[in-house]
């Protein structure tokens, strides 16, 4: 039925936009964000699955190494997000990037067009090499390998990240209102989490350019992907909100504006101060 790459990869993009707009559906009538994560990381291991099922219906000798190598780490970090971002939700009671507009549909539903574009584009290298049959992929040589420890890299960055600020959220309860977490990779870098979600795509980025033929238009269409999420973490909605959040949160706070001063923004990383 699904006989070419386009039309698989199309069907994997369906996927994605028909998962969100179920959950904007149900969220917008019940006026809850509860939904919203757990969308957006269901609808990238759908897109991953729904493209390699089209592709090889699921047949042995239909799976290539990289079919397995971008299928498994797509959906490995996806189920790792959803299972991260659904408990945290429950455990602050909501996420008040929603508050102001979780009530008005037409607001609202920016945000989960915006979620449905981040999963189109961030999956896509993945996506198209899932799409495509194993004769026309290329073998699993050094550049996969390279990219597939960019991302477990990245992943084990932002998972152990995650993980220390979620115990760390449990631990203070309520008293964590008006402290920072300054522990773990915390002490290295502000948004280490956001470094590991970068280094972790870069490397699904390399893993697919390496499956194909290199081409100008492969390299540079895939580098999509590493640079929308990049741009998205560091311009809009990650670095940019979680600042302006922490500049009225922690105004005129002389630890939060040392922890500043000696820890790096994104990339983790000791800083060595010296005595004169």
């Amino acid at each position: 039925m699904f006989r070419t790459t386009t039309s698989r990869v199309l069907l994997a993009l369906s996927a994605n936009a028909t998962i969100n707009i179920v959950g904007f559906g149900v969220s917008s009538a019940q006026q809850t964000e509860v939904y919203y994560d757990a969308c957006g990381s269901s609808a990238f291991a759908a897109s991953a699955l729904t493209a390699l099922a089209a592709t090889t219906r699921l047949r042995p000798s239909a799976i290539h190494p990289l079919h397995i190598a971008l299928g498994a780490t797509t959906t490995v970090w996806a189920a790792r997000l959803f299972e991260h971002l659904t408990s945290r939700v429950h455990r602050l009671g909501g996420d008040s990037r929603f508050d102001a507009v979780k009530t008005d549909p037409a607001k609202f539903s920016v945000y989960w067009a915006i979620q449905t574009m981040w999963v189109g584009i961030v999956s896509l290298p993945a996506v198209v090499v899932l799409a495509t049959p194993a004769a026309r992929l290329m073998r699993f040589g050094p550049l996969a390998g390279l990219g597939l420890g960019l991302w477990a890299t990245g992943f084990t960055i932002e998972a152990v990240a995650d993980k220390q600020k979620a115990d760390w959220q449990n631990r203070l309860g309520a008293e964590r209102k008006g402290k920072f977490i300054d522990e773990g990779l915390w002490t290295l870098a502000r948004y280490p989490n956001y470094f590991g979600e970068m280094t972790l795509w870069t490397g699904s980025y390399v893993m697919a350019v390496s499956a194909l033929p290199l081409s100008a238009a492969t390299v540079a269409g895939f580098a999509a992907s590493p640079l929308f999420i990049t741009l998205l973490l560091t311009q809009l909605s990650g670095i940019p909100l979680q600042e302006k959040q922490a500049a009225v949160r922690f105004h005129g706070n002389a630890a939060y504006a040392e922890y500043v001063k000696r820890t790096n923004l994104l990339v983790p990383m000791f800083k060595f101060t010296g005595t004169s």
